[in-house]
C-alpha cells in the first residue's frame, strides 16, 4: 500500500479529518464555501506543507 507524510500545522498539531476543522475534496462533504475558507484562513506557514 502508499502512505504519506503526516501533515502537521506550524505549531505540531496534526492535520486530518480526526481532527476538527478538516476539509474533504466531496461537496458532500465541505461545501464549496468551506473549502474555500479553509485555504484562505490557513496559516500561512501551513500552506507549503499541503502542496
Amino acid at each position: 500500500g502508499m502512505t504519506f507524510k503526516l501533515l502537521t500545522t506550524s505549531d505540531g498539531r496534526k492535520m486530518g479529518k480526526t481532527q476538527s476543522g478538516a476539509v474533504w475534496l466531496d461537496a458532500r462533504k465541505t461545501s464549496p464555501y468551506d473549502f474555500f475558507q479553509y485555504w484562505r484562513n490557513i496559516d500561512d506557514a501551513d500552506v507549503i506543507n499541503c502542496m
